[in-house]
């Protein structure tokens, strides 16, 4: 009798390799030919897409801060109002950053990224990942230096008066 082709919908060829030469792809690893990527969780779980892969998305990227206006004056205050999901500034070592395109990028997630929202993440990032060059990773979302004193990240400590405990929700 004849020899089968392929199944119908694989890619061409796939059908004539032995099952013991077929290639399949590593658990986490590129798909093979004719497979869908498996692409990982996003949101507020554990894990991001890859930092290569934001590193690519801004550099094809005209415009990777297109709310930005470079008139604001880039202080405590002003930072402190974008402190969403969809609107994400941070300070580290003294720059401001929007973050807002990177948040799904970060290996450990959006909420990781949230804590520093609004605020001075440079501590908390130390802590966490000294190592990392932040400035490179995140030199086309750089708005600028920040103007004045920064507000710290992590839980709001009494300053006595200086600012609120209260976060703007």
């Amino acid at each position: 009798g004849g020899r089968a082709g392929p199944a119908p919908g694989s890619a061409p060829g796939a059908g004539r390799l032995p099952p013991a030469v077929r290639i399949t792809p590593a658990p986490g690893g590129a798909p093979a030919r004719g497979q869908a990527p498996v692409r990982r969780k996003q949101g507020g779980e554990r894990g991001g897409m890859s930092q290569a892969a934001f590193v690519q998305m801004v550099s094809q990227n005209k415009n990777p801060t297109p709310t930005y206006d470079p008139s604001v004056v880039l202080n405590a205050d002003e930072v402190a109002r974008h402190n969403t999901r969809y609107d994400c500034w941070t300070i580290y070592r003294g720059i401001v950053y929007d973050v807002t395109s990177y948040l799904p990028y970060h290996p450990g997630g959006k909420g990781e990224m949230m804590k520093g929202a609004g605020k001075d993440c440079t501590e908390l990032f130390n802590q966490a990942h000294s190592w990392v060059n932040a400035e490179l990773l995140l030199e086309k979302v750089r708005l600028g230096p920040l103007v004045g004193k920064p507000r710290k990240a992590g839980p709001v400590a009494d300053h006595s008066g200086e600012e609120s405990s209260e976060e703007p929700s």
